[in-house]
């Protein structure tokens, strides 16, 4: 019965997993403009592709536009497996971004992938600029949303990596990783501690005995008993205050998530 179950489960899993990769079209990954809701003209996707052509050469990372109409699913796994499973991206890490606009009857909705070092150079607060950017033109039709949003991308780009991804790194995999840091000036302090210590304790110990003071100094150990004793307890009292810690210690810029490739993606999104 187990091993029925085990194969059951294996083959629910690849079913998933095949579901998952036609859910998206396989496309020519040279085109980077793909308008399945015939929102753009073909001048219009000319230029895009001119403009995508001079980022990449510019800032060595991918840029794909995707226009949709009534799609219901989700929009940020249908931008990382439409960039994943069509081989999008520059280098080993495929680095690049790609931005998934739908129409329906509620207006626009979009989201923005991010891979590779563009997880990097686009954090969270520049994903959400990219995203007011849009918004601000997304009545000036599709051709200007997508035109406005690779300039600002632009910009940002020539700013370099934002500061609050400057302690991470995107490794081999293309994983966001945080680098490693060392403490110095604690390891300074602990050493200067652990060298002072030693060195007053033992300057302490060859200072001249103190004359004494007290009549009980003179009194040899053991010569004096004391017979009753008696502890009396007066009083108690105790405080406490509560110290608080933040929940996002240690969390950089770029909000990471894993799509069904297994692959790891930056980025944001929402209503226009």
């Amino acid at each position: 019965m187990k091993k029925i179950l085990s194969i059951l489960t294996i083959f629910i899993a690849l079913f998933i997993g095949i579901n998952t990769v036609n859910a998206v079209p396989k496309v020519d990954s040279t085109k980077k403009v793909y308008d399945y809701a015939e929102r753009l003209t073909d001048d219009e996707e000319q230029k895009l592709k001119q403009q995508i052509s001079e980022y990449t050469e510019e800032y060595d990372m991918d840029f794909v536009f995707v226009v949709l109409n009534n799609y219901t699913g989700s929009l940020q796994s249908y931008a990382q497996d439409f960039y994943d499973y069509n081989d999008f991206g520059v280098g080993k890490t495929h680095d690049g971004v790609i931005i998934v606009l739908n129409y329906d009857a509620l207006g626009i909705d979009c989201w923005i992938t991010t891979t590779g070092n563009a997880i990097l150079m686009y954090d969270d607060a520049r994903i959400n600029s990219l995203k007011q950017r849009m918004s601000s033109v997304k009545n000036q039709g599709t051709y200007t949303i997508f035109s406005s949003a690779l300039n600002l991308a632009s910009s940002q780009a020539d700013s370099g990596i934002p500061s609050s991804n400057k302690d991470y790194y995107i490794d081999e995999n293309g994983d966001y990783v945080r680098k490693r840091t060392y403490p110095f000036m604690g390891i300074l302090v602990i050493a200067l501690l652990a060298a002072g210590i030693p060195t007053i304790v033992f300057v302490c110990k060859n200072k001249m005995v103190k004359k004494a003071t007290m009549a009980n100094e003179y009194l040899e150990g053991g010569s004096v008993s004391i017979y009753n004793r008696q502890d009396q307890f007066v009083s108690t009292h105790t405080s406490s205050h509560t110290i608080s810690s933040s929940s996002g210690g240690g969390r950089g810029g770029s909000s990471i998530s894993r799509g069904s490739s297994g692959r790891s993606h930056g980025g944001g999104g929402g209503r226009l």
